[in-house]
Protein backbone atom coordinates (compact mmCIF):
# COMPACT_ATOMS: atom_id res chain seq x y z
CA UNK A 1 0.00 0.00 0.00
CA UNK A 2 1.09 3.70 -0.23
CA UNK A 3 2.02 6.11 2.39
CA UNK A 4 -0.24 8.91 3.79
CA UNK A 5 0.20 12.27 5.05
CA UNK A 6 0.86 11.26 8.55
CA UNK A 7 3.29 8.67 9.59
CA UNK A 8 1.57 5.35 10.78
CA UNK A 9 2.96 2.23 12.27
CA UNK A 10 1.86 -1.31 13.00
CA UNK A 11 3.57 -3.86 15.54
CA UNK A 12 2.28 -7.36 15.99
CA UNK A 13 3.74 -10.38 17.78
CA UNK A 14 2.29 -14.43 17.71
CA UNK A 15 3.45 -16.73 19.70
CA UNK A 16 2.66 -20.53 20.58
CA UNK A 17 4.18 -23.79 22.27
CA UNK A 18 2.60 -26.90 22.87
CA UNK A 19 2.48 -26.70 26.71
CA UNK A 20 -0.71 -24.92 26.24
CA UNK A 21 -2.09 -27.31 23.61
CA UNK A 22 -3.48 -30.91 23.62
CA UNK A 23 -1.76 -33.87 21.81
CA UNK A 24 -2.64 -34.63 18.18
CA UNK A 25 -5.51 -37.10 18.13
CA UNK A 26 -3.26 -39.03 15.91
CA UNK A 27 -0.56 -39.18 18.07
CA UNK A 28 -3.24 -40.33 21.11
CA UNK A 29 -4.05 -42.99 19.00
CA UNK A 30 -0.47 -44.72 18.09
CA UNK A 31 0.76 -43.41 21.69
CA UNK A 32 2.85 -41.41 20.93
CA UNK A 33 3.89 -38.15 23.42
CA UNK A 34 3.38 -34.88 22.96
CA UNK A 35 5.41 -33.30 20.35
CA UNK A 36 6.75 -29.41 20.15
CA UNK A 37 4.16 -27.32 18.60
CA UNK A 38 6.22 -23.69 18.17
CA UNK A 39 5.27 -20.71 16.31
CA UNK A 40 7.02 -17.12 16.98
CA UNK A 41 5.37 -14.35 14.52
CA UNK A 42 7.10 -10.43 14.22
CA UNK A 43 5.61 -8.16 11.55
CA UNK A 44 5.63 -4.52 11.47
CA UNK A 45 4.64 -1.89 9.06
CA UNK A 46 5.56 2.09 8.99
CA UNK A 47 4.40 4.64 6.06
CA UNK A 48 4.53 8.41 5.97
CA UNK A 49 5.57 11.36 4.05
CA UNK A 50 8.97 12.12 3.26
CA UNK A 51 7.88 15.02 1.54
CA UNK A 52 4.38 16.20 2.76
CA UNK A 53 1.52 15.45 -0.95
CA UNK A 54 4.72 14.67 -2.75
CA UNK A 55 7.04 11.77 -1.53
CA UNK A 56 5.65 9.12 0.30
CA UNK A 57 7.30 5.90 1.93
CA UNK A 58 5.57 2.13 3.08
CA UNK A 59 7.41 -0.42 4.42
CA UNK A 60 6.68 -3.87 5.77
CA UNK A 61 8.48 -6.40 6.91
CA UNK A 62 7.18 -9.60 8.51
CA UNK A 63 9.32 -13.62 10.03
CA UNK A 64 7.72 -16.51 10.80
CA UNK A 65 9.30 -19.44 12.64
CA UNK A 66 7.55 -22.74 13.11
CA UNK A 67 7.65 -25.93 13.95
CA UNK A 68 5.15 -28.60 13.61
CA UNK A 69 4.64 -32.02 14.74
CA UNK A 70 3.80 -34.40 12.53
CA UNK A 71 2.64 -38.09 13.12
CA UNK A 72 3.40 -40.83 10.24
CA UNK A 73 1.63 -44.12 10.02
CA UNK A 74 2.61 -46.17 6.74
CA UNK A 75 3.61 -49.67 5.58
CA UNK A 76 7.31 -50.73 5.67
CA UNK A 77 9.20 -54.00 4.89
CA UNK A 78 8.91 -56.54 7.45
CA UNK A 79 11.67 -58.06 9.05
CA UNK A 80 10.98 -61.74 7.22
CA UNK A 81 11.36 -59.47 4.03
CA UNK A 82 14.99 -57.63 4.79
CA UNK A 83 16.47 -61.03 6.08
CA UNK A 84 15.59 -62.59 2.97
CA UNK A 85 16.10 -60.05 0.35
CA UNK A 86 19.55 -59.71 -1.81
CA UNK A 87 22.55 -58.95 0.04
CA UNK A 88 22.92 -55.58 -2.36
CA UNK A 89 18.84 -55.16 -1.12
CA UNK A 90 19.52 -55.32 2.38
CA UNK A 91 20.92 -51.99 3.24
CA UNK A 92 18.31 -50.33 1.29
CA UNK A 93 15.34 -51.96 2.93
CA UNK A 94 17.51 -50.79 5.81
CA UNK A 95 16.60 -47.10 5.90
CA UNK A 96 13.07 -47.43 6.31
CA UNK A 97 12.24 -47.84 10.09
CA UNK A 98 11.31 -51.52 11.47
CA UNK A 99 8.12 -52.10 12.44
CA UNK A 100 6.31 -50.95 15.03
CA UNK A 101 2.95 -52.52 14.90
CA UNK A 102 0.98 -55.48 13.14
CA UNK A 103 1.97 -57.28 10.00
CA UNK A 104 -0.41 -56.00 7.43
CA UNK A 105 0.30 -58.82 4.56
CA UNK A 106 3.12 -60.41 3.25
CA UNK A 107 6.32 -58.92 3.09
CA UNK A 108 5.04 -55.63 4.69
CA UNK A 109 4.68 -54.60 8.29
CA UNK A 110 2.89 -50.94 9.42
CA UNK A 111 4.99 -48.57 11.45
CA UNK A 112 4.23 -45.67 13.38
CA UNK A 113 6.29 -42.61 14.77
CA UNK A 114 6.63 -38.86 14.85
CA UNK A 115 8.66 -36.01 13.42
CA UNK A 116 9.08 -32.38 14.43
CA UNK A 117 10.46 -30.56 11.07
CA UNK A 118 10.70 -26.74 11.55
CA UNK A 119 9.76 -24.15 8.59
CA UNK A 120 10.61 -20.44 8.49
CA UNK A 121 9.43 -17.58 6.61
CA UNK A 122 10.71 -14.04 6.47
CA UNK A 123 9.08 -11.30 3.83
CA UNK A 124 10.06 -7.89 3.94
CA UNK A 125 8.40 -4.92 1.08
CA UNK A 126 9.29 -1.51 0.42
CA UNK A 127 7.09 0.95 -1.99
CA UNK A 128 7.89 4.82 -2.82
CA UNK A 129 5.28 7.25 -4.84
CA UNK A 130 6.27 10.82 -6.06
CA UNK A 131 3.62 12.90 -6.87
CA UNK A 132 5.20 14.89 -10.38
CA UNK A 133 2.88 18.31 -10.45
CA UNK A 134 -0.88 17.37 -10.14
CA UNK A 135 -1.59 15.26 -13.12
CA UNK A 136 1.23 12.84 -12.76
CA UNK A 137 2.77 10.17 -10.38
CA UNK A 138 4.84 7.35 -10.02
CA UNK A 139 5.53 4.51 -7.76
CA UNK A 140 8.15 1.82 -6.99
CA UNK A 141 7.70 -1.51 -5.19
CA UNK A 142 10.36 -4.34 -4.52
CA UNK A 143 9.67 -7.14 -2.28
CA UNK A 144 11.76 -10.30 -1.24
CA UNK A 145 10.02 -13.51 0.67
CA UNK A 146 12.66 -16.20 1.08
CA UNK A 147 11.50 -18.97 3.01
CA UNK A 148 13.08 -22.58 4.16
CA UNK A 149 10.72 -25.94 5.22
CA UNK A 150 11.98 -29.09 6.35
CA UNK A 151 9.87 -32.57 5.79
CA UNK A 152 9.49 -36.01 6.28
CA UNK A 153 9.72 -38.58 8.24
CA UNK A 154 12.79 -40.75 9.05
CA UNK A 155 13.54 -39.13 5.69
CA UNK A 156 13.86 -35.69 5.16
CA UNK A 157 13.75 -32.86 2.07
CA UNK A 158 14.94 -29.29 2.65
CA UNK A 159 13.54 -27.03 1.04
CA UNK A 160 14.69 -23.32 0.27
CA UNK A 161 12.07 -21.54 -1.76
CA UNK A 162 12.36 -17.52 -2.77
CA UNK A 163 10.39 -14.96 -4.29
CA UNK A 164 11.37 -11.33 -5.41
CA UNK A 165 9.96 -8.57 -7.20
CA UNK A 166 9.96 -5.47 -8.52
CA UNK A 167 6.92 -3.13 -9.89
CA UNK A 168 7.67 0.12 -11.14
CA UNK A 169 4.16 2.22 -11.94
CA UNK A 170 3.15 5.46 -13.84
CA UNK A 171 -0.17 7.50 -13.97
CA UNK A 172 -1.29 9.99 -15.36
CA UNK A 173 -4.18 12.85 -16.08
CA UNK A 174 -3.53 14.44 -19.69
CA UNK A 175 -6.71 15.84 -19.30
CA UNK A 176 -9.82 15.74 -16.79
CA UNK A 177 -11.32 12.98 -19.03
CA UNK A 178 -8.49 11.12 -20.08
CA UNK A 179 -6.23 8.97 -17.85
CA UNK A 180 -3.07 6.62 -18.60
CA UNK A 181 -1.79 4.10 -17.10
CA UNK A 182 1.91 1.64 -17.18
CA UNK A 183 3.01 -0.92 -14.92
CA UNK A 184 5.84 -3.02 -15.47
CA UNK A 185 6.78 -5.89 -13.48
CA UNK A 186 10.01 -8.22 -13.00
CA UNK A 187 9.68 -11.55 -10.35
CA UNK A 188 11.56 -14.48 -10.09
CA UNK A 189 10.56 -17.41 -7.74
CA UNK A 190 13.34 -20.21 -7.16
CA UNK A 191 13.32 -23.64 -5.34
CA UNK A 192 16.75 -25.67 -3.90
CA UNK A 193 15.69 -29.28 -3.19
CA UNK A 194 17.58 -31.76 -1.39
CA UNK A 195 16.79 -35.38 0.05
CA UNK A 196 18.78 -37.04 2.62
CA UNK A 197 18.29 -40.14 2.16
CA UNK A 198 16.64 -41.54 5.20
CA UNK A 199 18.74 -43.68 8.21
CA UNK A 200 19.21 -40.06 10.00
CA UNK A 201 21.57 -38.71 8.04
CA UNK A 202 22.24 -35.10 7.67
CA UNK A 203 23.36 -34.40 4.14
CA UNK A 204 22.18 -36.34 0.88
CA UNK A 205 24.01 -39.38 1.64
CA UNK A 206 24.71 -42.34 -0.53
CA UNK A 207 21.96 -44.39 1.05
CA UNK A 208 20.27 -45.78 -2.32
CA UNK A 209 24.37 -46.20 -4.11
CA UNK A 210 23.90 -49.73 -3.87
CA UNK A 211 20.30 -49.05 -6.55
CA UNK A 212 23.29 -47.15 -9.07
CA UNK A 213 25.66 -50.06 -8.76
CA UNK A 214 23.24 -52.83 -9.03
CA UNK A 215 21.38 -51.10 -12.20
CA UNK A 216 24.02 -48.52 -13.67
CA UNK A 217 26.99 -50.57 -12.64
CA UNK A 218 28.73 -46.63 -11.32
CA UNK A 219 30.12 -46.59 -8.12
CA UNK A 220 30.74 -42.87 -7.90
CA UNK A 221 29.69 -41.64 -4.86
CA UNK A 222 26.50 -39.58 -4.04
CA UNK A 223 26.65 -39.08 -8.23
CA UNK A 224 23.10 -39.47 -8.59
CA UNK A 225 19.47 -38.46 -7.40
CA UNK A 226 18.07 -41.98 -6.44
CA UNK A 227 14.15 -42.48 -6.41
CA UNK A 228 12.87 -45.93 -4.88
CA UNK A 229 9.32 -46.90 -5.30
CA UNK A 230 8.09 -50.28 -3.85
CA UNK A 231 4.08 -51.65 -4.76
CA UNK A 232 2.48 -51.42 -1.51
CA UNK A 233 5.43 -49.50 0.45
CA UNK A 234 6.22 -45.72 -0.92
CA UNK A 235 9.22 -44.04 -2.26
CA UNK A 236 12.62 -43.13 -0.69
CA UNK A 237 14.71 -40.11 -2.56
CA UNK A 238 18.18 -40.05 -2.05
CA UNK A 239 20.36 -37.00 -3.26
CA UNK A 240 20.44 -33.47 -4.62
CA UNK A 241 17.33 -32.17 -7.07
CA UNK A 242 19.43 -28.78 -7.89
CA UNK A 243 17.14 -25.60 -8.52
CA UNK A 244 14.45 -24.40 -10.46
CA UNK A 245 13.82 -21.12 -11.30
CA UNK A 246 11.49 -19.19 -13.32
CA UNK A 247 11.68 -15.50 -14.19
CA UNK A 248 8.65 -13.59 -15.43
CA UNK A 249 8.66 -10.06 -17.22
CA UNK A 250 5.37 -8.37 -17.88
CA UNK A 251 4.14 -4.61 -18.97
CA UNK A 252 1.04 -3.84 -19.34
CA UNK A 253 -0.58 -0.33 -20.26
CA UNK A 254 -4.18 1.45 -21.09
CA UNK A 255 -5.76 4.77 -21.74
CA UNK A 256 -8.79 5.36 -20.67
CA UNK A 257 -11.35 7.88 -22.11
CA UNK A 258 -14.27 9.12 -20.54
CA UNK A 259 -17.36 11.02 -23.07
CA UNK A 260 -21.11 11.47 -21.76
CA UNK A 261 -22.33 8.58 -21.15
CA UNK A 262 -19.25 6.13 -22.86
CA UNK A 263 -16.51 4.99 -20.73
CA UNK A 264 -13.82 3.80 -23.91
CA UNK A 265 -10.68 2.25 -22.55
CA UNK A 266 -7.68 0.29 -24.51
CA UNK A 267 -4.33 -1.20 -23.31
CA UNK A 268 -1.68 -3.97 -24.19
CA UNK A 269 -0.42 -6.82 -22.44
CA UNK A 270 3.31 -8.33 -22.74
CA UNK A 271 4.28 -10.89 -20.68
CA UNK A 272 7.07 -13.19 -21.10
CA UNK A 273 8.10 -16.18 -18.87
CA UNK A 274 11.09 -17.91 -18.63
CA UNK A 275 12.06 -21.48 -16.79
CA UNK A 276 15.48 -22.35 -15.63
CA UNK A 277 16.20 -25.73 -14.78
CA UNK A 278 20.07 -26.63 -13.85
CA UNK A 279 19.81 -29.70 -12.35
CA UNK A 280 23.07 -30.95 -10.24
CA UNK A 281 23.27 -34.93 -11.05
CA UNK A 282 21.61 -36.91 -13.12
CA UNK A 283 18.91 -39.02 -12.05
CA UNK A 284 17.60 -42.76 -11.46
CA UNK A 285 14.42 -43.92 -10.93
CA UNK A 286 13.45 -47.75 -9.91
CA UNK A 287 9.87 -48.62 -9.40
CA UNK A 288 9.39 -52.32 -8.32
CA UNK A 289 5.91 -54.46 -8.02
CA UNK A 290 6.70 -55.37 -4.48
CA UNK A 291 9.62 -56.26 -2.31
CA UNK A 292 10.11 -59.94 -3.96
CA UNK A 293 10.33 -57.99 -7.10
CA UNK A 294 13.27 -55.86 -6.08
CA UNK A 295 15.14 -58.56 -4.49
CA UNK A 296 15.18 -60.21 -7.56
CA UNK A 297 15.43 -57.66 -10.13
CA UNK A 298 12.34 -59.24 -12.03
CA UNK A 299 9.35 -57.08 -12.58
CA UNK A 300 11.12 -53.69 -12.11
CA UNK A 301 10.66 -50.26 -14.13
CA UNK A 302 14.25 -48.72 -14.45
CA UNK A 303 13.82 -44.54 -15.49
CA UNK A 304 16.83 -42.82 -16.79
CA UNK A 305 17.59 -38.99 -17.00
CA UNK A 306 21.10 -37.06 -17.63
CA UNK A 307 21.48 -34.02 -15.54
CA UNK A 308 19.43 -31.00 -17.65
CA UNK A 309 20.80 -27.23 -17.81
CA UNK A 310 18.48 -25.67 -19.93
CA UNK A 311 16.32 -22.81 -20.33
CA UNK A 312 13.10 -22.39 -22.08
CA UNK A 313 10.85 -18.96 -22.60
CA UNK A 314 7.43 -18.52 -23.37
CA UNK A 315 6.29 -14.98 -24.85
CA UNK A 316 2.80 -13.73 -25.00
CA UNK A 317 1.03 -10.63 -26.20
CA UNK A 318 -2.81 -9.27 -26.07
CA UNK A 319 -4.56 -6.13 -27.36
CA UNK A 320 -7.98 -5.16 -26.29
CA UNK A 321 -10.73 -2.24 -26.58
CA UNK A 322 -13.23 -2.12 -23.95
CA UNK A 323 -16.78 0.22 -23.88
CA UNK A 324 -18.79 0.66 -21.00
CA UNK A 325 -22.40 2.37 -22.20
CA UNK A 326 -24.78 3.74 -20.01
CA UNK A 327 -27.84 3.77 -22.33
CA UNK A 328 -30.08 4.57 -19.49
CA UNK A 329 -30.25 4.89 -15.81
CA UNK A 330 -31.11 1.73 -15.48
CA UNK A 331 -29.31 -0.31 -17.97
CA UNK A 332 -25.44 -0.33 -18.41
CA UNK A 333 -24.22 -2.25 -21.95
CA UNK A 334 -20.02 -3.42 -21.40
CA UNK A 335 -18.23 -4.76 -24.71
CA UNK A 336 -14.59 -5.76 -25.49
CA UNK A 337 -12.98 -7.37 -27.90
CA UNK A 338 -9.01 -9.30 -27.02
CA UNK A 339 -6.59 -10.33 -29.53
CA UNK A 340 -4.25 -12.98 -27.94
CA UNK A 341 -0.97 -13.69 -29.40
CA UNK A 342 1.65 -16.86 -27.91
CA UNK A 343 4.07 -18.08 -30.49
CA UNK A 344 5.86 -21.40 -29.45
CA UNK A 345 9.12 -21.52 -27.92
CA UNK A 346 11.95 -23.43 -29.99
CA UNK A 347 11.75 -26.63 -28.33
CA UNK A 348 15.26 -28.57 -27.28
CA UNK A 349 16.84 -30.78 -29.10
CA UNK A 350 15.96 -33.63 -26.48
CA UNK A 351 12.41 -33.11 -26.57
CA UNK A 352 10.54 -35.81 -28.44
CA UNK A 353 7.11 -35.74 -30.47
CA UNK A 354 5.38 -38.54 -31.57
CA UNK A 355 4.93 -38.88 -35.58
CA UNK A 356 1.69 -39.77 -36.79
CA UNK A 357 2.75 -41.96 -39.96
CA UNK A 358 4.87 -44.04 -38.79
CA UNK A 359 3.64 -44.18 -34.58
CA UNK A 360 7.28 -43.49 -33.60
CA UNK A 361 8.41 -41.17 -30.89
CA UNK A 362 11.50 -39.11 -32.76
CA UNK A 363 13.50 -36.37 -31.30
CA UNK A 364 13.12 -32.77 -32.34
CA UNK A 365 16.84 -32.95 -33.47
CA UNK A 366 16.62 -35.74 -35.57
CA UNK A 367 12.86 -33.80 -37.23
CA UNK A 368 14.21 -30.68 -37.84
CA UNK A 369 17.39 -32.02 -39.83
CA UNK A 370 14.94 -33.27 -42.49
CA UNK A 371 14.18 -30.83 -45.69
CA UNK A 372 10.83 -31.29 -45.08
CA UNK A 373 9.75 -31.43 -41.10
CA UNK A 374 6.54 -31.65 -40.36
CA UNK A 375 6.46 -30.86 -36.79
CA UNK A 376 8.56 -27.54 -35.97
CA UNK A 377 6.89 -26.63 -32.59
CA UNK A 378 4.83 -27.69 -29.67
CA UNK A 379 2.03 -25.40 -31.01
CA UNK A 380 0.86 -23.74 -34.43
CA UNK A 381 1.55 -20.15 -34.22
CA UNK A 382 -1.74 -18.67 -34.12
CA UNK A 383 -2.84 -14.50 -35.28
CA UNK A 384 -6.58 -14.77 -35.09
CA UNK A 385 -6.86 -15.79 -31.70
CA UNK A 386 -9.60 -12.60 -30.99
CA UNK A 387 -11.87 -13.30 -28.04
CA UNK A 388 -15.33 -10.65 -27.52
CA UNK A 389 -16.62 -10.11 -24.41
CA UNK A 390 -20.09 -8.94 -24.20
CA UNK A 391 -22.14 -8.20 -20.33
CA UNK A 392 -24.89 -6.01 -19.43
CA UNK A 393 -26.33 -5.15 -15.43
CA UNK A 394 -30.09 -4.07 -15.75
CA UNK A 395 -31.75 -2.29 -12.69
CA UNK A 396 -34.92 -4.36 -12.45
CA UNK A 397 -36.44 -2.20 -9.95
CA UNK A 398 -36.55 1.84 -9.36
CA UNK A 399 -35.20 1.65 -6.27
CA UNK A 400 -32.31 0.02 -7.77
CA UNK A 401 -31.85 -2.99 -5.00
CA UNK A 402 -32.77 -5.78 -7.60
CA UNK A 403 -30.27 -6.59 -10.40
CA UNK A 404 -30.01 -8.42 -13.24
CA UNK A 405 -26.27 -9.26 -14.15
CA UNK A 406 -25.56 -11.42 -17.57
CA UNK A 407 -21.95 -11.71 -19.24
CA UNK A 408 -20.49 -14.28 -20.90
CA UNK A 409 -17.22 -14.13 -24.19
CA UNK A 410 -14.44 -16.11 -25.39
CA UNK A 411 -11.53 -17.59 -23.71
CA UNK A 412 -8.10 -18.84 -24.74
CA UNK A 413 -5.99 -21.00 -22.86
CA UNK A 414 -2.72 -19.72 -21.83
CA UNK A 415 0.65 -21.05 -22.75
CA UNK A 416 2.14 -20.20 -19.31
CA UNK A 417 0.83 -23.41 -17.42
CA UNK A 418 3.46 -25.70 -20.60
CA UNK A 419 6.55 -23.42 -20.27
CA UNK A 420 8.18 -25.91 -18.51
CA UNK A 421 7.47 -28.72 -20.06
CA UNK A 422 10.04 -29.28 -22.89
CA UNK A 423 13.35 -28.41 -20.38
CA UNK A 424 11.42 -31.59 -17.98
CA UNK A 425 11.83 -34.09 -20.68
CA UNK A 426 8.20 -33.70 -21.70
CA UNK A 427 5.60 -35.69 -20.05
CA UNK A 428 7.16 -37.98 -17.85
CA UNK A 429 9.97 -35.96 -16.82
CA UNK A 430 12.82 -38.45 -18.07
CA UNK A 431 15.08 -39.29 -20.65
CA UNK A 432 14.53 -43.29 -20.69
CA UNK A 433 11.89 -44.62 -19.16
CA UNK A 434 12.88 -49.12 -19.21
CA UNK A 435 10.62 -52.07 -17.83
CA UNK A 436 12.08 -55.54 -17.01
CA UNK A 437 10.01 -58.54 -16.51
CA UNK A 438 12.24 -61.67 -16.14
CA UNK A 439 14.68 -61.72 -18.83
CA UNK A 440 12.83 -59.81 -20.99
CA UNK A 441 13.55 -55.85 -21.34
CA UNK A 442 11.26 -53.53 -23.20
CA UNK A 443 11.47 -49.59 -23.27
CA UNK A 444 8.38 -47.19 -22.89
CA UNK A 445 7.51 -44.56 -25.47
CA UNK A 446 6.33 -41.09 -24.38
CA UNK A 447 6.75 -37.77 -26.43
CA UNK A 448 4.57 -34.66 -27.20
CA UNK A 449 1.79 -34.43 -30.08
CA UNK A 450 3.15 -32.71 -32.63
CA UNK A 451 1.27 -29.22 -33.31
CA UNK A 452 -1.53 -29.96 -30.49
CA UNK A 453 -3.92 -27.18 -30.23
CA UNK A 454 -6.49 -26.26 -27.64
CA UNK A 455 -9.79 -24.66 -28.36
CA UNK A 456 -11.15 -21.50 -26.85
CA UNK A 457 -13.76 -22.10 -25.28
CA UNK A 458 -16.50 -19.64 -23.70
CA UNK A 459 -18.12 -19.32 -20.90
CA UNK A 460 -21.54 -17.21 -19.67
CA UNK A 461 -22.26 -15.87 -16.08
CA UNK A 462 -25.73 -14.71 -14.70
CA UNK A 463 -26.21 -13.61 -11.44
CA UNK A 464 -29.33 -12.12 -9.93
CA UNK A 465 -28.36 -9.55 -6.90
CA UNK A 466 -31.31 -7.97 -4.51
CA UNK A 467 -30.07 -5.66 -1.61
CA UNK A 468 -32.22 -5.57 1.74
Amino acid sequence: QSGANQWHGSLAYQWRNEVLAANDWFANQASLARGAARLNGLSQTLGGPVRANRTFLFLSFEHLGLTQPYVWNQPVPSLAARQTAGTWAQPVLGIYPAPNRCLLTAGIGDWAGRSEQPAALTAGSARADQAIGSRVSVFGRYSDAPSENQFGAFQVNHIDLRFQSLTLGLTAHPTARTIVTVRANESQSSAYSLWNGGGGATGPGCQLQPLTTTFLFVTEDCDYLVRLTIGGIGQLVSGEEGSRRQRQFQTTGSVALHLARHDTQVGADYRRVLAIRRDATPSLGVIADNVAGLATQQNLWIARSAAVDESAGVTELSLWIQDTWRVSKRFTLTAGLRWEFSPAPVPDAATKFLDYSTGLVTPFSAISSLCCPRVTSLWPTSYRDFAPRLGFAWRLTGDGKTVLRVGGGLYYDSSMSIAADSINGGPLSLASFVGYSGFYAFELGYAFLPNLRLPAAAQWNLSLERAL
